[in-house]
């Protein structure tokens, strides 16, 4: 069965990492998300369609010196762990 995933709006808030390396691991982060999505089995097993207005996501600690990489994966990681918390829930978070 076909997935897709369609993210209207993300808002990002990182503090003490250099804007250049930021802009850079936002550069694909799409594609890693998706990577990190696939690989979860729950998400796997879902059926039927599901909206999620809201997703939080938990204060994520990296040092400053993270790499670009490292920041993708890490932040990848923790969307895709709050997506599949939620789905499993079944329904969107009260406000």
């Amino acid at each position: 069965m076909r997935r897709r995933v369609k993210i209207d709006r993300l808002h990002l808030r990182i503090r003490g990492v250099p804007l250049h390396r930021v802009r850079e691991a936002l550069n694909g982060l799409g594609d890693q998300v998706l990577r990190q999505l696939a690989d979860q089995e729950s998400l796997r097993r879902t059926t039927g369609k599901q909206r999620i207005d809201t997703l939080q996501v938990n204060t994520i600690q990296v040092e400053r010196a993270i790499n670009a990489e490292r920041l993708r994966t890490t932040v990848a990681r923790a969307l895709s762990d709050s997506l599949r918390s939620q789905v499993e829930r079944g329904s969107p978070p009260e406000a």
